[in-house]
C-alpha cells in the first residue's frame, strides 16, 4: 500500500508539473497574441488618424473653393448691379436735361410770344402737347430701359 501512495503521489507530482507547464505555454501564448492584437491596434490607430488628416484636408480646400466660388458670384452681382445703376443715373439724367430744355423752351415762348389771347390759348395748348411728349418720351424711356436689362 506504501508503495502504491508512493507512486499515486509520484504520478500527481507530475501531473501538476504538467499541468503548470501547460500553464505557463498557454500565458506565453497568450501574451504573444495579445502583444499581437495591440500591434495590430496601434496600426489601425495610425491609419485612422492619417485618414481623418487626409479628409481634414481635404474638407478645408473644399470649403475654400467653395467660399472663392461664393465671392466671384458676389462680384459678378455687385458689378451688375453697379452696371444698372451707372443706366438709370444717365436715363435719369437726359430726362432731366429734357425736362430743363422744356421749361427753358416755354419761358422763351412765354416771353417772346407777347400779351394776346391767342398766344395764351397758344400756350396753353403747347404746353398740353409738351406735357403729353414727356409722359410718352418717360413711358417709352421706361420701356426701353426694362428691355435693354
Amino acid at each position: 500500500m506504501e508503495n502504491q501512495t508512493y507512486l499515486y503521489k509520484a504520478r500527481l507530482q507530475e501531473l501538476r508539473d504538467e499541468l503548470q507547464l501547460l500553464r505557463q505555454n498557454d500565458t506565453v501564448v497568450l501574451k504573444t497574441d495579445c502583444e499581437i492584437v495591440l500591434r495590430d491596434i496601434e496600426k489601425l490607430n495610425i491609419k485612422l488618424t492619417e485618414m481623418i488628416s487626409a479628409l481634414k484636408s481635404e474638407i478645408g480646400i473644399e470649403v475654400n473653393s467653395h467660399k472663392t466660388d461664393g465671392r466671384e458670384t458676389r462680384n459678378e452681382m455687385d458689378l451688375g448691379i453697379q452696371e444698372i445703376h451707372h443706366r438709370l443715373i444717365v436715363k435719369i439724367s437726359d430726362l432731366k436735361t429734357r425736362i430743363e430744355s422744356m421749361k427753358i423752351e416755354s419761358t422763351r415762348y412765354v416771353i417772346c410770344g407777347g400779351g394776346g389771347g391767342g398766344a395764351i390759348g397758344r400756350k396753353r395748348y403747347g404746353q398740353q402737347k409738351v406735357r403729353k411728349e414727356v409722359r410718352e418720351d418717360h413711358v417709352t424711356s421706361a420701356l426701353e430701359f426694362l428691355v435693354a436689362m
